[in-house]
């Protein structure tokens, strides 16, 4: 198991980096303060890697179904061949 990460050492990281974080931002952002800032990016960082997390785990549950139906004996006499199979 990975080690685990503490939202204070989160928010410390996103602290370090607030100022050039808010120069890739074509707002400006001025009416947001600094620790509102750091915690929308925070937010936001732990939300998409939430979602790689999901996406990651859909598409290897998906390969391991197609890996699986390759093995199925209906599969294997059927006119598919494993390059007919395309997964998204």
């Amino acid at each position: 198991m990975a080690n685990a990460v503490h939202l204070d050492d989160l928010v410390e990281a996103m602290q370090k980096l607030e100022k050039k974080t808010r120069a890739c931002y074509s707002e400006n952002f001025e009416e947001i303060g600094s620790d509102e800032f750091v915690q929308m990016m925070v937010v936001d960082g732990c939300f998409l890697v939430e979602l790689l997390c999901l996406y990651y785990d859909h598409v290897c549950t998906e390969v391991k179904w197609h890996l699986n139906i390759r093995q199925h004996p209906s599969f294997l006499s059927s006119k598919f061949s494993c390059e007919s199979i395309v997964v998204i």
